[in-house]
């Protein structure tokens, strides 16, 4: 049975983690909003979809395997800026979630982890 002292402290701690997502997700919302594109990014711009569809089979099958990253990131750059800067953001922020959950888990035996 779970103490009221202890379901508090789960509470603050859910409550914690919540406002630093929230502050990651604004950061690198921000950060991948004024971030330029580079060199190699710049020719993927202004690709039509089965264009990109198939410059990543290219790639599979010719370059690096990477059949689904790449065409992740063709969509993205290809997409409006604050769209893509809010993407990106949300899908860095769910990793970084999913890691610490893991964390969580793996090392909660120890209490060496919130």
């Amino acid at each position: 049975m779970v103490r009221k002292k202890d379901r508090v402290i789960l509470v603050l701690k859910n409550k914690l983690i919540f406002i630093i997502m929230s502050f990651v997700f604004i950061f690198m919302t921000i950060w991948n909003y004024f971030t330029p594109l580079w060199n190699d990014d710049e020719s993927m711009t202004g690709m039509s979809f089965v264009k990109i569809i198939k410059s990543g089979v290219n790639d599979y099958f010719n370059y690096n395997g990477r059949f689904l990253g790449q065409t992740i990131f063709r969509i993205l750059v290809n997409i409006p800026l604050p769209l893509e800067a809010i993407l990106n953001s949300f899908v860095f922020v769910l990793l970084t979630y999913l890691i610490f959950l893991n964390c969580q888990v793996k090392c909660n035996t120890n209490g060496l982890f919130l």
